[in-house]
């Protein structure tokens, strides 16, 4: 994921066709070198968690600023879509990380509201691209897919008992199926759209 994330923030930073993304760019990249120190400088504590839920959530701001400053710039109706679809992506990486830093009680104290919030985000946008009258037959099949990964994803989310190990590996995997999903739908959205 790291690896990733360097990549993709490099490519950003070569593409960033305005003075604003610029700008925008070079705080992310500055926030994700902090983050990803965190992430890979020490082992695993409490402390850092608390620091690494802070660092997450700048350097998630500061990617969903970028990405709304080119969806502007782009001011298609698919750009839209293109965004909804990767954001499905995000919120549900981010339901499954809220999730888990309830579990080891380092959330902030609005950990519960936060992520009924993020489901509803979630809902909503599934809902959007399910209605967008641009879906071909493979991105509908695709749609329907993830609708039905939500079903295990949420079920996940909800569930209750003893074992958290079990219960948190539930959910660290039914999010990742979910991000597999809505990867191949943000793909299958860009392509239709050009």
């Amino acid at each position: 994921s790291l690896v990733l994330f360097d990549r993709q923030l490099a490519e950003l930073k070569s593409y960033a066709p305005t003075a604003p993304i610029k700008e925008t760019v070079q705080a992310l990249e500055k926030s994700w070198t902090d983050y990803k120190a965190l992430l890979a400088g020490a082992a695993p504590n409490p402390g850092n968690a608390r620091k690494v839920m802070t660092l997450s959530e700048e350097v998630l701001g500061l990617a969903q600023q970028a990405t709304a400053q080119l969806e502007k710039l782009a001011g298609t109706p698919s750009s839209r879509l293109v965004n909804i679809a990767g954001r499905e992506r995000m919120l549900s990486q981010r339901m499954s990380k809220l999730y888990q830093a309830r579990a080891w009680n380092v959330a902030p104290e609005a950990g519960a509201a936060d992520l009924e919030q993020l489901r509803r985000e979630f809902l909503a946008g599934l809902a959007e691209l399910e209605a967008a009258s641009a879906n071909n037959p493979a991105i509908r099949e695709a749609l329907t897919l993830g609708r039905q990964q939500w079903i295990f994803f949420d079920a996940a989310l909800k569930s209750q008992g003893d074992d958290k190990r079990i219960l948190g590996t539930n959910v660290a995997t039914t999010s990742e199926r979910i991000l597999e999903v809505m990867d191949t739908v943000t793909g299958m959205v860009e392509k239709a759209a050009k």
